[in-house]
């Protein structure tokens, strides 16, 4: 079995994968970054660019919602949320993480689907842009989710069968 460079998660062939993206705007700098690590390292699983649908919103709690609109197209067989929140002056970071964090949650258990989770909460500018490659690990752990949700399936299938 081949292993990926980036981490001790088993690679396989998501070639046929349906991806759908949920990108925030609000400090796009980092998080177009992250989409483009998460596109450019997705060879490893050799899933062209034409399998990964983007959609773009204006900050980390409208991804919720988002992500649970692109669930319910059924068009995709996991998902990615990417943003990024940095701490300011006032409590308002705790309560978009909270709400941001929360409602994917919800989305990923109440619609079963795979959502990696890469949105960074830090402290400052300079660790979200030592955290660019967070696109691609999410990617990557939806990947492997939905891996194993397919081959319980299978061992359910199979056990069904006997």
């Amino acid at each position: 079995m081949q292993q990926s460079a980036t981490s001790k998660n088993v690679l396989f062939d998501a070639s046929n994968i349906k991806i759908g993206v949920g990108l925030t705007r609000f400090n796009s700098d980092i998080t177009e970054a992250m989409l483009t690590n998460l596109i450019k390292e997705a060879v490893v699983y050799q899933i062209s660019p034409e399998n990964v649908s983007v959609f773009r919103v204006s900050g980390a709690v409208e991804l919720p919602l988002l992500l649970q609109n692109m669930a319910l197209s059924e068009e995709f067989d996991c998902l990615v949320a990417i943003g990024c929140v940095i701490r300011g002056d006032t409590t308002h970071y705790e309560y978009v993480c909270q709400y941001a964090t929360d409602g994917i949650l919800k989305v990923n258990l109440g619609f079963n689907i795979p959502i990696g989770f890469g949105v960074l909460t830090v402290e400052n500018h300079e660790q979200a842009l030592a955290r660019i490659d967070t696109g691609f690990k999410a990617l990557e752990a939806s990947l492997q989710s939905l891996k194993n949700i397919q081959d319980l399936t299978d061992l359910r299938t199979l056990s069904e069968v006997d």
